[in-house]
């Protein structure tokens, strides 16, 4: 089975690692280091998350599929630090002139820690800066974990002024940090960029219910996979997107929803386009 998969990959031609990085990562709605809770607070996170891949460069008619499901906590340890896990299940359909091909798996786990650096909180304004510092252990299936421990760092900027809102997050995946050489594959590292613009609407008096009309740009940088100091073809590459969306609050219950659109990608070789990526979500504080 686990030649198999190899076998699937390689005729694919392209990299997961971008895959992964679309799929997982990101800003606004989408970034889980932009979850908050109160001091010895938690809030539970899930989303159905949707992407296709298609439009085969090399005439076969090769497309892909992909749904991940996230479950993240994230937990209020001090007043001003916020320790986040996640796991991710994954499903993957693949068709291919000969082969076609469905596999469901878990991703490797995630465990991030944010401090609140800087906070400004003025009657016109809000204005917030925390860096981020995590690590992913190898603890995925074969098809959707990397078998490396990875690093993750960024910095989660928020600013608030009246109805307005608007999030920066930015973050830099290095994969593969325990690499001790030899000939195994090692994923290319991945930034991810993304800025997410929101307006508040208030539903009723007592302001307990909200909707936010939301609009994201997420810029992503994957560079190649290498294997024995030389890159691998049909790995890495750039990718921009733009998703409009939308939240909707109740005191501590929200539920939260977007459509993702690729506007730009340049992709190393022979890798499928990206297509269109929608998500739908709740998150609760308790």
């Amino acid at each position: 089975m686990r030649h198999f998969s190899r076998t699937v990959r390689i005729v694919l031609g392209m990299s997961f690692a971008i895959t992964a990085c679309t799929t997982a990562m990101g800003g606004g709605i989408t970034a889980d280091v932009g979850l908050t809770p109160p001091l010895d607070r938690w809030i539970f996170r899930t989303q159905v998350r949707y992407v296709e891949r298609d439009d085969d460069p090399t005439g076969m008619g090769r497309e892909m599929q992909m749904y991940a499901v996230p479950v993240v906590l994230a937990y209020g340890l001090r007043p001003n630090v916020t320790v986040i896990a996640r796991q991710i299940a994954f499903h993957r359909r693949m068709d291919m002139p000969l082969v076609d091909a469905e596999v469901t798996g878990l991703g490797d786990f995630m465990l991030m820690t944010k401090w609140r650096a800087l906070r400004v909180n003025r009657r016109d304004y809000i204005l917030g800066i925390a860096p981020v510092l995590g690590v992913e252990a190898p603890t995925g299936d074969d098809d959707f974990g990397s078998d490396t421990w990875d690093a993750l760092t960024g910095a989660f900027l928020t600013a608030r002024r009246g109805p307005l809102g608007a999030d920066l997050n930015v973050e830099y995946v290095l994969n593969a940090i325990d690499d001790r050489g030899g000939g195994a594959t090692r994923p290319g590292d991945a930034l991810t960029a993304n800025l997410a613009l929101s307006y508040q609407f208030t539903l009723d008096r007592d302001a307990t219910l909200s909707l936010w009309p939301v609009l994201e740009l997420t810029y992503t940088d994957v560079e190649s996979d290498r294997r024995n100091g030389g890159g691998v073809a049909d790995s890495g590459g750039h990718l921009l997107t733009a998703a409009p969306g939308v939240k909707f609050a109740r005191q501590s219950f929200m539920l939260e929803a977007l459509v993702q659109l690729p506007v730009s990608e340049d992709l190393n070789g022979n890798q499928l386009d990206r297509g269109i990526g929608m998500l739908a979500g709740l998150r609760y504080l308790f």
